[in-house]
């Protein structure tokens, strides 16, 4: 079983080629995608170093390269694609984490990444942590979704799984200055307005927690891939979420995050896991009639996960209406492709009214 790196990029820093030095030894070839258009002097040097096979592309925008031939240039039965601003985490220097794609029915595997707001922190909260990526995939083009447009994910048919520690470190926030963070995000949004996200590159802005970036390997071969089935009736109802009430009055499109708290009643772990994810949800409802604004929130994992009998605060992710106007936040739980815990008066249901006033005002 042979394993390939991807890389597309025009540049390699000095710091970068360290971080791919790591990567040359943890798969069995590197294939780099070089746009030949932007290419630095020192490029090809660089990757010639790393043992690197090199192939040329031409692509104004990422998302315009032409992934199915890159895809299928490759010889490995596995892909493993990290960009050149990115660095892998410990746990990827136990050879061990090769046993996963051994005995898996998996197509593809999610990545949790982490946002370095240092060389020694990472952002501690959603939705920069964990920022799930699909990274490592096998090698079958014709089950795979490319995108086609900024901020869209590459998709792939067939099981899926969550990896707990083989994490991605993504260097951007730091290597940045704020001035060119900001230009960015004005880009972003101008090419997609209304989903720039450019709240990921202006992170001061919200002061989100900071923890030190894990340095060791605490990797388990065992626990690595993060499970989680259906959860019966009963033990549905055994769960209830309680939530710090939210600002009265928000921004359209502001962030904000509420704490909230888990109560797991029944006998098993309940979290984020294939192939049925828990996750921490909510609704925007129009306050005058009670109809949906916004359905599907964004999500908050459910990770750590909650051990039976046993209570857990999380740092829930929210996003203001893109409207202004009078609301009802409805503060809930969602089973991925199972079902909805949102039932009006049930234990895992909160609501709040907030006003949201225009962008500024």
């Amino acid at each position: 079983m042979l394993v390939s790196g991807v890389l597309i990029t025009h540049q390699l820093s000095d710091e970068a080629f360290s971080w791919f030095s790591r990567v040359r030894r943890v798969v069995d070839e590197l294939v780099v995608f070089v746009d030949e258009q932007r290419a630095a002097p020192d490029l090809h040097a660089k990757l010639e170093q790393l043992d690197a096979r090199i192939l040329n592309t031409r692509a104004p925008q990422f998302f315009n390269a032409d992934f199915g031939a890159m895809v299928a240039a490759c010889r490995g039965d596995w892909l493993l694609k990290v960009d050149y601003d990115e660095e892998l985490s410990a746990e990827w220097d136990d050879p061990r984490w090769r046993e996963i794609l051994r005995e898996t029915e998996c197509t593809h595997f999610w990545c949790p990444r982490r946002w370095l707001a240092s060389a020694e922190t990472y952002i501690a909260c959603e939705p920069w942590t964990p920022d799930w990526q699909l990274r490592l995939f096998r090698n079958r083009r014709e089950e795979i979704v490319f995108p086609k447009q900024l901020h869209e994910t590459m998709r792939m048919n067939g099981p899926a799984g969550y990896l707990r520690t083989l994490a991605i470190h993504h260097h951007d926030l730091r290597l940045a200055s704020r001035a060119v963070r900001e230009a960015k995000a004005a880009e972003y949004e101008r090419q997609r307005p209304g989903n720039g996200l450019g709240f990921f590159y202006l992170y001061e802005d919200h002061a989100p927690p900071e923890l030190p970036v894990p340095t060791a390997s605490t990797f388990d071969p065992a626990r690595e891939v993060l499970r989680m089935d259906v959860l019966s009736d009963e033990e549905a109802a055994q769960l209830r979420v309680d939530a710090e009430p939210p600002p009265r009055t928000v921004a359209a499109r502001s962030l904000f995050w509420s704490r909230t708290e888990v109560t797991n009643g029944s006998a098993r772990c309940v979290g984020f896991g294939a192939p049925f994810p828990l996750n921490l949800a909510y609704h925007w409802l129009d306050r005058a009639s009670g109809g949906p604004v916004v359905f599907d929130g964004e999500r908050t994992n459910l990770l750590p996960t909650v051990n039976p009998n046993a209570r857990a605060a999380f740092r829930m992710f929210v996003i203001a209406p893109p409207m202004a106007g009078e609301y009802l936040l409805r503060i809930t739980m969602v089973q991925e492709h199972v079902r909805w815990l949102d039932a009006e008066g049930s234990s895992t249901v909160q609501d709040f009214s907030v006003s949201v006033t225009p962008c500024g005002g």
